[in-house]
């Protein structure tokens, strides 16, 4: 008897120790501690892995994350031990749907309507897996289906919206997306379909409405911030732009991304981006990683005064140390910056910030062949980093390589369609060759591939003011 109570006794402990650990996660996870809600969790799901409500709060937990791939997997996990799940088999179709895998959610889809018949949910994952094969008419039929026994059912609607918008049928994507924006819950999914309905039909007045009401919707997501702050500049609003960015650069401070989208917005608007004179107060209470934007702007400015003075303080990262030694390039002591350049790229061979500041450097000493290397190296990892290829093209001028040159802008032209700064720079070096025709058709060519693009129609509409010959 006595190792039989003992057993009993143990399995009664391993389950007091799960249930406690499962515990402490669900509470973790309430009050938003999602370091503690997975570690407990991962506790819970390895003293019971039998146990279908552990991993079920694992799915929840994952998905709050962020963790799409361990969301799947513990989903995946509760329907192995309780296929009648539906919570599981619900999620699993919306995460089947992301991974664009539509055998899957046809499978979990069709397990669910032998479970809820007439179910709105899995008829809409049908539909959108059928969309993701490019069968529109199937879709349409599914969403019919849902929206039959329920007309305000929110992603049916969607599901349509999508669907007339494969078929360019924009004005009536366009109002059945924006039929749904008075039903409660977040828009911004909706906003972004309707974004990008209005983007393909050339819907100007649609687009600028929507860019500045995802912003509103999405206070604190600083890429939709930076699009609308984009969005005044082209309207000419560098005053409310600058007040935009003033809040988005603090959301995530330390995120490298939203440095690089500031420094490319601020880049596409040009020298009146933001006045110089202010650039330091503005960056003064900033983060190391947003400070490098401001001060690779004072760079592209040639103003390495004032970027040495906006690294003041900032620690010793390799950005901050890159364009520290930048500056100092710039200031006079080239060689001791490219040595300090090729000390920082022996420890991190690809940085683009590193390998453009030692190529402008090098191309300016006249040393172009290390110096196209380094830039093509940077448009080869990212080919579509417009700053590297209109040094690129710089430097291959510099070569007296115009062909080279040429196609280097047009590259970038494929990369960045319709970019007003590569179709400017393509225009005049075909202008000054005699070939104001073809620098006609880069204007048209950037336009239709930009159409809402207000830059590239300013510049296109100049140039042509111009060269009307060329133009008519």
């Amino acid at each position: 008897m006595l190792p039989a109570l003992l057993a009993t006794s143990g399995c009664a402990s391993k389950d007091q120790k799960a249930a406690a650990a499962a515990a402490e996660a669900e509470a973790a996870l309430q009050r938003g501690d999602m370091w503690n809600a997975r570690r407990a969790i991962g506790q819970a799901v390895g003293i019971r892995d039998d146990v279908s409500d552990y991993w079920l709060l694992s799915g929840r937990i994952a998905l709050t994350a962020g963790d799409l791939g361990g969301a799947f997997n513990a989903y995946q996990n509760v329907i192995n031990l309780d296929r009648a799940n539906v919570e599981a088999l619900q999620t699993l179709c919306r995460l089947a749907l992301i991974a664009r895998d539509p055998d899957r959610v046809d499978r979990y889809a069709d397990q669910l309507l032998l479970l809820t018949p007439g179910n709105p949910i899995p008829l809409t994952a049908k539909g959108a897996a059928a969309l993701q094969r490019g069968d529109p008419k199937a879709a349409a039929g599914f969403a019919e289906q849902a929206l039959a026994g329920n007309p305000s059912y929110f992603d049916a609607l969607m599901l349509k919206g999508r669907v007339a918008l494969s078929e360019r049928r924009y004005a009536d994507a366009a109002a059945i997306v924006e039929s749904t924006l008075s039903v409660a819950g977040s828009p911004a999914g909706r906003l972004d379909l309707l974004r990008d309905i209005y983007s393909q039909s050339g819907n100007r007045a649609g687009y600028e409405r929507t860019v500045a009401r995802l912003a509103q919707a999405q206070p604190e997501d600083p890429f939709s911030q930076l699009a609308y702050a984009d969005q005044l500049y082209e309207l000419n609003r560098g005053d409310a732009a600058r007040a935009v960015i003033a809040r988005a650069v603090r959301l995530r401070p330390d995120d490298v991304k939203v440095a690089g989208t500031l420094l490319e917005t601020w880049r596409r608007q040009g020298p009146d981006a933001v006045p110089l004179a202010g650039l330091q107060a503005a960056a003064a209470d900033l983060s190391p990683t947003m400070r490098t934007a401001y001060a690779q702007y004072a760079l592209d400015q040639s103003r390495p005064d004032l970027a040495a003075k906006l690294m003041a303080g900032a620690g010793d990262g390799t950005d901050v140390r890159a364009i520290r030694a930048v500056a100092a390039g710039q200031s006079g002591d080239a060689e001791a910056a490219i040595d300090t350049l090729g000390q920082i790229l022996s420890d991190d061979p690809s940085n683009p910030r590193a390998l453009v500041g030692r190529a402008r450097l090098l191309g300016t000493m006249g040393r172009l062949a290390p110096a196209i290397a380094d830039a093509r190296r940077v448009t080869t990892d990212d080919p579509g980093n417009v700053s590297a290829r209109l040094l690129l093209a710089e430097l291959f001028t510099a070569q007296k390589d115009g062909i080279l040159a040429e196609g280097q802008l047009r590259e970038g032209l494929e990369a960045v369609p319709g970019d007003a700064r590569l179709a400017a720079r393509l225009s005049s070096m075909l202008v000054a060759r005699g070939r104001s025709d073809a620098a006609a058709d880069v204007w048209r060519e950037a336009v239709r591939d930009a159409p809402l693009d207000l830059r590239t129609r300013r510049l296109r509409d100049a140039w042509c003011a111009a060269h009307k010959g060329a133009c008519v």
